[in-house]
């Protein structure tokens, strides 16, 4: 069985590509190197990772992050072929919080934060609780005790 044929059957065949021109468009960043990956692999939440790490892992195969492919040091180039991990399909808000100015996203999403492209939030994902706090620490912390008698 080929590796393409091995993580479709753990991921399903829509996650996993062995096109020439997938492989291609996979094999670097804008750094000169190119190196063709065996597959790429498009999870779409941390359990798809998961499971492909796994498999991998136990393989002995590969694995390379690639998220925008737009830098310049070749970080996301297969130099070693293998599986070419693509973060182009986890792009979900999964958290804001605007309260705190904490927004929790995945990573494809992050890619497109920093490179300044738009973002549409639909204000579907808000935090539904407060953050615990732990009242111990509270109370001895050096902001919540009382100034000394002069």
């Amino acid at each position: 069985m080929s590796l393409k044929e091995d993580i479709s059957r753990i991921l399903g065949p829509e996650k996993v590509s062995g096109a020439p021109d997938v492989l291609a468009a996979h094999a670097g960043d804008k750094w000169y190197a190119s190196v063709l990956p065996e597959a790429v692999v498009f999870p779409e939440s941390t359990e798809d990772v998961s499971l492909l790490l796994r498999y991998a892992s136990s393989m002995n195969i590969p694995v390379t992050a690639r998220g925008g492919g737009v830098g310049y040091v070749g970080g996301c180039v297969p130099v070693r072929g293998g599986i070419s991990l693509s973060l182009e399909r986890m792009n979900r808000i999964l958290e804001i919080s605007p309260e705190d100015g904490v927004a929790v996203v995945e990573p494809e999403l992050s890619q497109r934060i920093s490179s300044g492209k738009p973002v549409l939030w639909d204000g579907s994902t808000r935090r539904t609780r407060p953050p615990e706090r732990n009242a111990a620490s509270e109370e001895t912390s050096p902001r919540t005790q009382a100034a000394p008698d002069a």
